[in-house]
């Protein structure tokens, strides 16, 4: 088996795990993957964060980036554009208003545009990690792009939930690795 395919599987494999996960059980865990991912960004002391916004199965980041707002945390959210027949994100200041964009994905209304140079912690979606920081996402590249282009300095914490955790996952020249994974389990800091 090739490593694409490997990754394809794995892929599959730990996304069948997570939206299997019973709904209270899924409750239960965002509300503490939401407590300590909260409890690592007030220890790092920042001022911006750039956050996926929860689709499908994924970690729901809503209540998160509703405290981080109260705490007076500006919250930047990406836009899934297509321009020219390729894929990219725009990012915005995040609104109390949705939209609904590409995919189907949750989106900020497109009113604030912002420079991403001035970010601190971006929080990224994972479909599967494993104990050195890879992570898996659906496959089309979005957030190994987007972290590539961002200073070293800016923390990469990812969240899921710890059934998403894979033995192995083949590396590819265009992978990110992550600071920080944080599961409803433990803050993983490979």
């Amino acid at each position: 088996m090739t490593d694409t395919e490997v990754r394809e599987q794995l892929r599959r494999e730990a996304l069948s795990r997570r939206d299997d996960l019973a709904e209270n059980l899924r409750s239960a865990f965002d509300h503490l993957i939401k407590k300590r991912t909260l409890d690592l960004l007030r220890q790092l002391g920042i001022r911006t964060v750039h956050s996926y916004l929860s689709f499908r199965s994924e970690v729901d980041t809503m209540g998160l980036v509703r405290a981080l707002e109260a705490d007076g945390i500006t919250v930047i959210s990406p836009v899934v554009i297509i321009h020219a027949g390729v894929s990219s994100m725009e990012h915005y200041r995040l609104t109390a208003e949705l939209e609904t964009g590409l995919y189907g994905l949750p989106e900020p209304q497109r009113t604030t545009s912002v420079d991403t140079t001035s970010l601190e912690v971006v929080i990224v979606p994972i479909v599967a990690y494993d104990g050195t920081g890879m992570r898996l996402g659906y496959g089309k590249g979005f957030y190994d792009r987007f972290l590539s282009t961002l200073s070293p300095k800016v923390k990469k914490i990812g969240l899921a939930y710890s059934i998403q955790e894979v033995d192995s996952i083949p590396r590819q020249s265009n992978d990110q690795i992550l600071d920080s994974i944080v599961t409803e389990q433990a803050l993983i800091q490979p």
